[in-house]
């Protein structure tokens, strides 16, 4: 099965470069901004957005999350 491990999280290219975890979070603060911008929506704090210390990418389904974020 593929996808991220926890461990890949940390992963650095290169010593000047960002870790896999900084660049997703990046990523969702970003996509924060555009989609509070684009659909006219306060941003939520973000606190809100980043995942806590306790998330892991271990045994995260990502579409059953999403079919199930769409059924509630």
């Amino acid at each position: 099965m593929g996808g991220f491990s926890d461990e890949d999280l940390v992963f650095r290219p290169h010593l000047r470069s960002t870790s896999v975890g900084d660049i997703l979070k990046h990523q969702l603060l970003s996509e924060r901004r555009f989609f509070g911008e684009f659909v006219g929506t306060p941003e939520p704090a973000p606190d809100q957005i980043l995942p806590t210390a306790d998330v892991t990418w271990e045994g995260a389904d990502p579409i059953n999350t999403v079919e199930a974020a769409g059924r509630s």
